[in-house]
């Protein structure tokens, strides 16, 4: 738990489990969410648009896989929207998707302190920056898997990277655990 308050709770909970797998800029690109920015259709599709405000506020749509974006057993975007969003929406709230427990939007400055306290609780190290390198670093493995190369486009395009040598940053990091992971599945398991 982050908190004693049950919304506050939930709330970086959710944020957390979002970060870390849409890999946003933290805190500008969720403060700028807003709910007409999560797209869900009927059948369960649908994208994320985000607003890029270090690259003067160009959007970038995502389309991420029908369990974060509907899951009704995850903390899937739908669960947000439905069930606890509306739990402290009110006149002060406008249409920013993630609140504060009072009703009111995120601001950068206090989405980033609560961050950065949360998420030291769990690992001292823990800057929020972390969730954007963590998911480039998982998007790359994912590529590997599937693909059998370290495909940079894909992630490239999902984080909003202009230059491509940026994502190939992470090219090392996705190697080391990759590599480690075979490891693991390639040693015998021992009776004790």
């Amino acid at each position: 738990p982050y908190s004693e308050d049950d919304y506050e709770n939930t709330l970086y909970q959710y944020l957390f489990c979002h970060s870390f797998l849409i890999g946003w800029r933290v805190p500008s690109e969720i403060c700028e969410l807003t709910t007409n920015d999560v797209v869900i259709n009927d059948n369960g599709t649908g994208c994320i648009v985000i607003t890029e405000v270090k690259k003067h506020r160009s959007q970038r749509t995502l389309f991420p896989g029908k369990q974060l974006l509907i899951s009704k057993t995850h903390k899937s975007f739908k669960n947000w929207i439905d069930y606890w969003r509306p739990k402290v929406a009110n006149q002060h709230s406008g249409d920013a998707f993630y609140l504060q427990s009072n009703g009111r939007p995120l601001t950068t400055r206090h989405l980033g302190h609560k961050l950065s306290n949360y998420g030291k609780q769990i690992w001292k190290e823990f800057q929020p920056y972390d969730m954007r390198h963590w998911c480039a670093v998982s998007r790359l493995i994912e590529q590997k898997v599937s693909t059998d190369t370290f495909d940079v486009i894909p992630v490239k395009n999902w984080l909003g990277h202009e230059k491509i040598q940026t994502t190939m940053n992470y090219i090392h990091y996705a190697e080391q655990y990759y590599n480690l992971s075979l490891i693991h599945i390639s040693e015998p398991t021992r009776p004790y």
